[in-house]
């Protein structure tokens, strides 16, 4: 079972919705700041990372 504990731990898990949007408000103040407006307007941060894209 420890053999098992340890191999997983060694396996990256996909990012989450939360590192992910974390890491795109990184690329630039701008981005930042409209990912920080989506938010304050309501929109569920799975619809944000949607909508990324079409930001640029």
């Amino acid at each position: 079972m420890a053999e098992l504990v340890a191999a997983n731990s060694n396996v990256r898990q996909a990012p989450t919705v939360a590192e992910r949007l974390i890491a795109a408000a990184a690329a630039s103040p701008e981005v930042h700041d409209w990912i920080a407006r989506q938010i304050k307007a309501g929109r569920k941060p799975s619809e944000i990372l949607v909508l990324l894209p079409t930001l640029h």
